[in-house]
């Protein structure tokens, strides 16, 4: 699953508010700063919740120092993802 992070924005929450769909790309808005990767940290347990997954399941494949992000969700296909972040 391909994600564009927002850091360090005010309205985060772990609830799926911090997930939306905008013109076909991901977004995730995390309050965590970019420092010491917390906003990766932030980002996994975001879209973890959001996809009423664990934790665990959620790992950071790409970009662990960009905005574009590529994440996978272990137990879950790319159509059962793109469900849910269409329920939104």
């Amino acid at each position: 699953m391909a994600a564009r992070v927002c850091p360090s924005t005010a309205k985060s929450k772990s609830s799926p508010q911090g997930v939306s769909v905008k013109d076909g790309v991901v977004v995730v808005r995390v309050s965590a700063p970019l420092e010491d990767r917390k906003a990766n940290a932030r980002v996994v347990k975001v879209v973890a919740a959001h996809l009423s997954v664990a934790r665990s399941r959620v790992s950071l494949v790409r970009g662990e120092v960009a905005r574009h992000k590529e994440l996978f969700v272990a137990g879950l296909s790319a159509a059962a993802v793109d469900e849910a972040l269409a329920k939104g």
